[in-house]
């Protein structure tokens, strides 16, 4: 076979190998850069509209979309694309912080269970068994009828919700550790039970509490979106997109671009947080990764 001919061969299979990387990871790739873009452009917001989202200029109320406004305006004039930009950032902050805080929680409660055992193990678990006979939006509503509506008591709702979920993976992993060899020579060097939880426990946990985090955010933003848009979840004059819902169903038959367009941002990047959730457990998990090499 001459040089050129092999040069030819490998191009075709170099060519070849990319194109199957990229087909296996398609999943990886699209939902990355579509929760990427969707971060980029919520929170550089001023970067991509002059608008101001709580400005209302009651003469231009109820414009269609157009090139001037990308998305139109509402029913007090306010630029629609300014607000879905910044309400983004109340939802992503709270989608982000509420599973944040469930997860802190959560691996708290169940890593303590499995460590110590015996009677607090009962203790928390029948706790968290009785939380999760609850639906986790009936126990967001309670808590934030309690505490009141601001951001902070929205994100505490959100993640007190989320907690026993977390509680009961963290039991599982840590149970499966627990016994290990690292562990009983922790111990046996003299390392106290935090430092062994934190510094031993805790690293062989974290790729699935991250799988599972990714999931749960996308429910974490519904969650928020469910609440603002039944009234008591952000209120004016801050904005989320379950706000920018709520006032928009009003107009649904006249004006439906006012609810779809925000409800199409919750779509998007819910969707794309499950699927991002989905291709990096597929990565995580050893026998899939050998499937998508």
């Amino acid at each position: 076979m001459n040089p050129a001919t092999t040069t030819l061969v490998a191009t075709s299979l170099g060519r070849a190998k990319r194109g199957s990387w990229l087909r296996k990871h398609a999943a990886l790739i699209v939902s990355g850069a579509l929760f990427i873009a969707i971060l980029v452009v919520t929170v550089g917001a001023p970067l991509f509209t002059s608008f101001d989202p709580t400005r209302a200029t009651v003469t231009q109320r109820f414009q269609a979309p157009s090139s001037e406004r990308i998305f139109g305006t509402d029913h007090l004039g306010r630029d629609l694309f300014s607000r879905v930009l910044y309400g983004g950032r109340i939802s992503l902050l709270v989608g982000a912080s509420s599973t944040l805080f469930g997860l802190v929680l959560g691996f708290a409660l169940g890593a303590t269970a499995a460590y110590v055992g015996g009677a607090v193990d009962n203790l928390i678990m029948r706790f968290v068994d009785l939380v999760l006979i609850f639906p986790y939006l009936l126990i967001a509503i309670l808590i934030v009828s309690i505490l009141g509506f601001s951001v902070q008591n929205v994100i505490i709702a959100i993640g007190l919700s989320a907690f026993p979920g977390y509680a009961r993976l963290a039991r599982g992993l840590v149970l499966g550790l627990v016994e290990n060899d690292f562990v009983v020579a922790a111990k046996g060097l003299g390392a106290n039970d935090l430092r062994i939880v934190i510094m031993h426990i805790l690293p062989n946990c974290v790729s699935t509490l991250v799988v599972y985090s990714s999931l749960y955010f996308g429910r974490a933003i519904l969650a928020e979106a469910g609440l603002s848009f039944i009234g008591l979840g952000i209120q004016p004059p801050d904005a989320s997109w379950g706000v920018l819902v709520a006032d928009g169903k009003r107009y649904l038959r006249t004006f439906p671009y006012l609810a779809l367009l925000p409800g199409f941002a919750v779509m998007l990047t819910v969707l794309s947080a499950n699927i991002l959730g989905d291709a990096i457990r597929d990565r995580l998990d050893p026998r899939l990764a050998r499937q998508l090499r």
